[in-house]
C-alpha cells in the first residue's frame, strides 16, 4: 500500500513538473517574440531618424546654409541610441549659427570641427550629395 502511495505521488509530481515546464516555455516564447518585435521597431525608428537627419542636413552639405537647421533638428525625436549624437549636432549648429551672426570665426571653427567629428563617428549623416 505504501509503495502505491509513493508511486502515485511521484507520478503526480512528474506530471505537474511537465505541465509547468511547458507553460514556462510558452511564456518564454512570448517574451522572445515581443523582444524581437521591439528590436525590429527600434531599428525602423532609428532608420527613419537617420533619413530625416540626412534630409535636414542636405541643405548644409550642398551650400553651407544653416538658417533654421537647428530648429528642424530639434523638432526630430532622437532614439535613445542617438541622443548623444543629437545633442552634439545641435551644439555644433548653435556654434555655427552664433559664429555667423556675430562674425566670430572661432565659433564657426568650433562648429565645423564638431560637425567633422560627427561625420567621422556617424558616417550615415551625409547622403550622396555630400562633397
Amino acid at each position: 500500500m505504501l509503495i502505491k502511495k509513493v508511486f502515485f505521488i511521484l507520478l503526480t509530481l512528474f506530471f505537474l513538473s511537465g505541465c509547468l515546464a511547458t507553460r514556462n516555455n510558452n511564456n518564454n516564447s512570448l517574451v522572445n517574440q515581443n523582444q524581437s518585435i521591439n528590436v525590429a521597431n527600434q531599428e525602423e525608428i532609428e532608420s527613419q531618424y537617420q533619413a530625416k537627419v540626412r534630409e535636414v542636413l542636405n541643405t548644409y552639405w550642398l551650400n553651407g546654409e544653416i538658417s533654421s537647421l537647428k530648429g528642424k533638428i530639434l523638432d526630430l525625436r532622437a532614439p535613445a541610441k542617438y541622443l548623444d549624437f543629437h545633442f552634439n549636432l545641435v551644439v555644433a549648429l548653435e556654434f555655427l549659427e552664433q559664429g555667423k551672426t556675430q562674425a566670430d570665426n572661432q565659433k564657426i571653427k568650433q562648429g565645423e570641427e564638431k560637425i567633422n567629428r560627427l561625420k567621422n563617428d556617424y558616417p550615415w549623416i551625409y547622403g550622396p550629395n555630400q562633397p
